[in-house]
């Protein structure tokens, strides 16, 4: 079996950003927008012997984000990639990050810059994967198994599509949150209600919350059993 310590040589014929974008008939809503659609940009390498990995961008918000990213990964990241052979993806992604860090404070957009790096890096393990003959959880010596969990559950009657995910198989759930207190706590009681005290439940605030609000949050939504709080705002910009 291979291992991490003598991977093959990574020799790139073709760098390339796919956008694609998939309606929702229920948008998604969160505290900073609403999506109308599900974009992805996927990532694709390809070496000269052919063989494809492939690597995702986050582009979620704002509804531009994808296709920009698309742009930035094939203006910015992929003449790096395409330049030289590489040894190892961590070797690329270093070079990567290094040579486009400046870009990243000229535009004012480092997160944009380090998503299109990140696409690229899983796009380059996929492909040393393929390389090798063997899946990355076994190239890394993980397990061939993970828990998946029900996420995007809108504030909007959440009990509804939480009932049809559980119907579906799933036993995890995630809601929405920072929508105002009285709405978060009730539709977390009736996720509770409906899913009964043993279901793990999560809650995400995506940056709707301040420390302290977050803090107070935590208590307040405490008696409902959420294992994680996710995503409180960082700093505010006065």
């Amino acid at each position: 079996m291979t291992s991490l310590d003598d991977l093959p040589l990574i020799q790139l014929a073709r760098v390339e950003a796919l956008v694609f974008r998939v309606p929702v008939d229920e948008p998604v809503q969160t505290s900073f927008g609403i999506m109308y659609d599900r974009p992805a940009v996927l990532v694709r390498v390809e070496n000269r012997d052919g063989v494809v990995g492939w690597g995702e961008i986050w582009c979620n918000f704002p509804s531009v984000g994808a296709e920009h990213r698309a742009r930035l990964l094939e203006a910015s990241v992929a003449p790096i990639l395409l330049a030289r052979d590489w040894e190892r993806p961590e070797q690329a992604f270093g070079e990567l990050s290094r040579r486009l860090h400046i870009l990243g404070i000229q535009s004012g957009e480092p997160g944009t810059i380090a998503q299109a790096i990140a696409g690229a890096d899983i796009a380059l393990w996929d492909l040393v994967g393929k390389m090798v003959g063997q899946p990355l959880w076994r190239l890394f010596r993980g397990t061939s198994t993970i828990q998946t969990y029900a996420s995007g559950l809108s504030p909007t009657q959440p009990e509804k599509l939480a009932a049809a995910k559980r119907d579906e198989g799933f036993r995890a759930f995630k809601l929405k949150v920072g929508f105002g207190a009285e709405r978060d706590i009730e539709n977390l009681r009736a996720l509770r209600e409906l899913l009964g005290p043993d279901t793990t439940l999560m809650v995400d605030a995506n940056q709707a919350w301040t420390p302290d609000v977050a803090v107070d949050m935590s208590h307040r939504l405490a008696e409902f059993g959420p294992v994680w709080l996710e995503e409180r705002s960082p700093r505010i910009i006065h």
